[in-house]
């Protein structure tokens, strides 16, 4: 057992509530609430909000308290804003920053007036190859322009030669005789121009915003799913006047891959920060589990099951659950799985079938049978070995996952999709399993989970500690990527009444832990397929994700199911 063995017995504990704002609200949130009273200009309050733990509530009641005050409320995407429309005070203008940004970018009599109409949310290599004039045979240095170009849109730089270019990038240059910062800098002014053909991304709009040094007319501003937040939010939002209010969950960062940089971690603020520890999600056992992953990561304050009775062990798979996967090869694995065992089960994707690489599936299997995938990406290439040492050497960790399932299934591919497209309901209410990757299953909770043996492995990183005699505190070294470890907490978290671990889990926990931890039953008991095989990501954790979250209908699949989403 390890310094932390004894951090983590489940706790159930009703909290102390008080009544304030209409609301009946924990001492942890009445805390925040009360704080606001001396807010100033510059000031600032972060919120470290955990898993379940009523985050939205404290917001509203927060705004409540204050009447008078014009609050400016940023969350994360559409989706999200829209449902704060409908639950925050009128004091409250709900939105996210490219809305903000789109308001005023795409004003009459600015500049860049006209952008609306030709906007599109990602550029392929391929459009910028043409558009460069490099030709099609230049893919690789069309996608450095491109990435470069999207590193300095996300970042909080003042001019795109600011942003380091890769030795790879130059290299690619040199050879074409062409600039890489030049290039990025014309696409991005090209993007603004109205006139031109090249169509404008949200995210290019949204750094002109930044460029500006807007100043917003606002008494505070409530800053939601702050984790998420990239630099270039990061310091448009910090370089406001008005006083403001942080609120996340660091250890639900998850989107590096995106640009965000965990920005709850990276504040500037003197004062002690808020916590919301009491989950009103789940009970005692899931938030042991929790506890257990976060520990990994030296977090000191202990989440509290408040949600009622739950459990962790085997899940009924001939009823209805969640399956949550580290990639969408782990979803497509288990749908093929359960569709073997359940001819007629009905299936639910997350954010719908189609986000889910079906057909970048059936790409790389003609690309196996040396036929002409669709995707002009992969028409490229001449053969599977080929693609797969480019994905390998760019740590595509979806495109390898998708690899990987050609060579296990092989000819069975097409008939294993189709089968897929015929069992996918478009709404949750008719589903029997709901699968999701790990990124798209944030801000959603189901009844019943199960999670996939493909995460990261916290026993080799256990193992790796005690080879090396060293505790919990070194454990930084050791992981690449903190986010992979994100990744199990935000699985295991989104259980409300039965959650089924993996097998290297169990494994975990039990190493760390001892023996027992939830009472009388052995710990190697929570998982009923201690003997499959292990398909973990190793200590270098891969970085990657889907790059979406998108908005699903889950509140008939679980009653009490929040609606949560991205774009």
């Amino acid at each position: 057992m390890t310094d932390f063995g004894d951090e983590c017995v489940p706790v159930n504990v009703a909290p102390s509530v008080t009544r304030r704002s209409g609301v009946f609200l924990t001492d942890e949130q009445s805390a925040v609430v009360a704080a606001g009273a001396s807010q100033s200009t510059g000031a600032a309050l972060v919120v470290q909000a955990l898993a379940g733990s009523g985050k939205s509530t404290m917001q509203r009641a927060y705004a409540a308290a204050y009447p008078k005050r014009r609050f400016l409320g940023l969350t994360f995407n559409r989706s999200l804003a829209d449902e704060a429309k409908a639950r925050m005070p009128q004091n409250v203008d709900s939105t996210t920053t490219h809305a903000v940004a789109f308001r005023a970018m795409s004003a009459v009599g600015a500049p860049t007036f006209g952008i609306q109409d030709k906007l599109i949310d990602e550029h392929q290599p391929v459009h910028v190859a043409n558009y460069l004039r490099i030709g099609s045979g230049n893919i690789d240095y069309a996608t450095m322009v491109l990435r470069h170009v999207h590193r300095f849109l996300i970042s909080a730089a003042r001019d795109a030669g600011d942003i380091r270019v890769s030795p790879d990038a130059n290299a690619e240059a040199s050879r074409l005789g062409r600039s890489v910062v030049v290039d990025a800098a014309y696409l991005y002014t090209e993007m603004l121009r109205p006139t031109s053909a090249l169509r404008c991304t949200h995210d290019a709009y949204l750094k002109a915003y930044q460029l500006t040094n807007p100043q917003w007319d606002v008494d505070e501003i409530l800053c939601d799913e702050w984790q998420d937040a990239n630099e270039v939010t990061l310091a448009m939002v910090g370089s406001q006047s008005a006083p403001k209010v942080y609120v996340g969950d660091r250890h639900q960062a998850i989107y590096g891959f995106r640009g965000s940089v965990n920005a709850m971690d990276q504040l500037n603020v003197v004062a002690d920060p808020f916590y919301l520890s009491n989950s009103f999600r789940f009970g005692p056992e899931v938030a042991a589990v929790a506890n257990g992953v976060l520990s990994f990561k030296g977090e000191k304050v202990q989440l509290i099951g408040c949600g009622g009775q739950d459990r962790v062990g085997a899940v009924d798979r001939s009823g209805r659950y969640a399956f949550i996967s580290r990639t969408v090869g782990g979803v497509f694995a288990h749908a093929a799985h359960v569709l073997d065992a359940r001819p007629k089960v009905s299936l639910y994707f997350v954010g719908g079938v189609d986000g889910y690489r079906l057909d970048e599936l059936m790409d790389v299997y003609a690309l196996s049978k040396r036929e002409r995938p669709q995707n002009p990406l992969l028409a490229r290439y001449h053969s599977l070995d080929q693609l797969t040492r480019d994905a390998e050497s760019m740590r595509q960790i979806q495109l390898l996952s998708v690899i990987r399932l050609v060579h296990r299934y092989g000819n069975r591919v097409p008939t294993i999709v189709a089968a897929i497209r015929n069992a996918a309901q478009k709404s949750a209410e008719h589903a029997d399993v709901a699968l999701t990757t790990a990124h798209r299953s944030k801000g959603l909770e189901f009844d019943s989970v199960v999670i996939d043996n493909n995460f990261f492995s916290l026993s080799d990183l256990l193992e790796d500690l005690k080879a090396q005699g060293a505790g919990l505190k070194s454990i930084s070294g050791l992981v690449s990527d903190p986010q992979e470890i994100n990744l199990i907490y935000v699985a295991a978290t989104r259980a409300r009444k039965r959650l089924e671990l993996n097998v290297d889990l169990t494994h975990a926990l039990a190493a760390l832990h001892g023996a027992t931890l939830f009472g009388h039953r052995t710990i190697q008991s929570l998982s009923p397929s201690a003997a499959a095989p292990k398909t973990l990501l190793s200590r270098q954790a891969l970085s990657g994700g889907d790059g979406r979250r998108i908005k699903p209908a889950l509140a008939s699949f679980v009653p009490s199911a929040r609606k949560a989403s991205l774009n």
